[in-house]
């Protein structure tokens, strides 16, 4: 079984906030800019017109996607298939920023069977490349 779709929805802020659980929302907030807005760095897909803006405070977002919602059945996401996930984050010329991302596979009771949790990323825009980069 491949899932080749984005199961996320609303992934980049086309529709604000809709369909994520603000779970940190530190600072002045989670916001929704336009391209290239504030981080003054353009993407390389132009059909991404917005994108999440977080602040000086922890900000983090979740969303819990039910893969039987989805169309898969139970023998499908028995057999385990492989999940692909992406992700792009840059940081602003004027600050540094901290990036990280966790993803976990829940089970029917919401437990964690496995996860996903890569390093954080400190971006120091006197030092590093602040511009945008893929998970």
């Amino acid at each position: 079984v491949i899932m080749a779709r984005n199961l996320l929805k609303n992934p980049s802020g086309e529709e604000q906030l809709e369909f994520w659980e603000l779970t940190e929302n530190g600072g002045s907030q989670w916001k929704v800019e336009d391209m290239p807005g504030d981080c003054g760095y353009d993407f390389c897909n132009d059909g991404v017109t917005k994108y999440f803006a977080t602040s000086f405070e922890l900000c983090l977002k979740r969303q819990v996607i039910d893969l039987l919602a989805e169309g898969y059945s139970c023998e499908q996401l028995d057999a385990q298939p492989a999940i692909t996930v992406e992700d792009w984050y840059c940081g602003r010329a004027d600050c540094g920023c901290s990036y990280q991302i966790t993803l976990c596979l829940l089970d029917e009771n919401q437990e964690a069977i496995q996860d996903f949790k890569p390093e954080p990323v400190t971006l120091d825009p006197d030092y590093d490349d602040c511009s945008w980069k893929q998970v």
